[in-house]
């Protein structure tokens, strides 16, 4: 079960490590996030957003312990999807 201060800890850590960038691609400027691995996910590209979903909820998983099922709406949320 996922209580109020998980979800604030959860927004917390998507602030600070997946903040929503602008990037230039293709002549214009494109909402985007960029991984570590340096993997970067067009919010705009219906293609990016399943794999961007999958990655950040593997991220959630691993660092909080959290199922899926409980951080999908929070993912959702944050993306605004």
């Amino acid at each position: 079960m996922i209580t109020e201060k998980d979800l604030e800890l959860i927004q917390k850590y998507l602030n600070r490590n997946y903040p929503v960038q602008r990037l230039k691609y293709n002549g214009k400027f494109k909402r985007a996030i960029i991984f570590d691995n340096g993997r970067t996910y067009l919010l705009s590209n219906k293609n990016d957003k399943p794999f961007l979903r999958k990655e950040m909820v593997s991220s959630i998983e691993i660092v909080f312990g959290f199922n899926s099922e409980e951080i999908s709406n929070l993912i959702s949320q944050y993306l605004k999807i």
